[in-house]
């Protein structure tokens, strides 16, 4: 197991409600563990889940642009 305790680059974590693989509860217990959390942000879509991180027709909209400039301003 990592000791996230050690994690000392930026970090972003974006999150789906509606995501089976990596539920809300086990995003903010990873978070809880990550030192250099800079932005948590749920997904504006109730329903965006762990595929629509890829292939959701909105991902732009809803996520990507957020990406974007999270990594311009670093």
């Amino acid at each position: 197991m990592y000791d996230l305790n050690k994690t000392v680059v930026p970090l972003c974590l974006f999150y789906g409600n509606n995501d089976l693989l990596a539920p809300k509860a086990n995003v903010f217990e990873t978070y809880r563990h990550l030192p250099n959390v800079i932005l948590l942000k749920e997904v504006p879509y109730k329903f965006f889940n762990h595929m629509d991180f890829l292939w959701a027709t909105n991902a732009k909209a809803l996520l990507y642009n957020n990406v974007i400039q999270v990594i311009n301003k670093y």
